[in-house]
């Protein structure tokens, strides 16, 4: 990880022309422009909320803003991990005829997607306001968490899209699968306290980042309760560790990839 930091520092112009980049390129695909990536979740929610709230009567109270903060989070994770993982596939040309370390390229998609996290997370806070307080501040550390998990799946694929390309259309469904088995539109205590949902599944379950994750968010936002320091300190351990593993398998298969990109 200081190795990463290191890097990042010494390539900082580049790390800032490839966000530059990249945020540009992001926003001129779509013709409503910047406008987009703020009526996006709200048309999901909006969506949801009509099946979950409407169609079967669930959800309760202020659920639009409970599953908002779900979809902006997911929207995060997901986006991140695919982008990430086509990263260096997609930038094979710059790579090999440049300098920079193949990890900068890794990083500049989770940047990216974390600040169209946080124009979500203000529209959230904007509409929620009469709740916001002190713990809020919180949303800035559980979705850098979340971001760390998010750079560490990503980058640990992109070595395998290289040889495979195939392999991030595996991880597209993986992650379709992974918006319901993530308690973007639920609470996670459906599933931990429920009765019917047998005790191996519920701690296969409790390892999901994103259920920790959405469920700290929702707590700092909508209840005014930052999240508990062990299960944060644990989250943010492991994301640390499974990117060290990550970057060690990129630098690793760093000669392999770039006879093949």
């Amino acid at each position: 990880m200081l190795r990463l930091t290191r890097t990042l520092i010494g390539h900082r112009d580049a790390l800032a022309a490839l966000c530059g980049v990249g945020l540009k390129t992001t926003v001129a695909t779509t013709r409503l422009g910047w406008l987009w990536w703020i009526c996006d979740p709200l048309f999901m929610m909006g969506v949801y909320y009509f099946m979950v709230r409407v169609v079967f009567g669930r959800g309760g109270p202020d659920y639009h803003l409970f599953a908002l903060i779900g979809i902006v989070c997911w929207q995060f994770f997901a986006r991140s991990v695919l982008l990430t993982a086509g990263s260096l596939r997609r930038n094979g040309q710059l790579l090999s005829h440049s300098t920079v370390p193949p990890e900068t390229f890794t990083v500049v998609p989770v940047l990216i997607q974390m600040f169209f996290a946080l124009i979500g997370c203000a529209i959230i806070v904007v509409w929620g306001w009469p709740g916001i307080g002190p713990a809020t501040l919180w949303l800035f550390p559980v979705l850098g968490v979340m971001g760390l998990y998010a750079l560490a799946l990503g980058a640990l694929l992109s070595v395998f899209v290289v040889f495979v390309p195939d392999v991030s259309k595996f991880a597209d469904y993986g992650l379709r699968a992974g918006f319901f088995l993530s308690p973007v539109l639920y609470p996670a205590a459906a599933v931990s306290g429920s009765d019917r949902v047998p005790e191996l599944v519920k701690a296969v379950y409790g390892l999901n980042p994103m259920a920790w994750g959405i469920t700290a968010m929702r707590g700092a936002i909508l209840d005014g309760t930052p999240p508990d320091t062990a299960p944060f300190l644990a989250a943010l351990a492991g994301g640390l560790v499974l990117l060290q593993l990550a970057l060690a398998v990129l630098r690793a298969n760093r000669q392999n990839v770039m006879k093949h990109l």
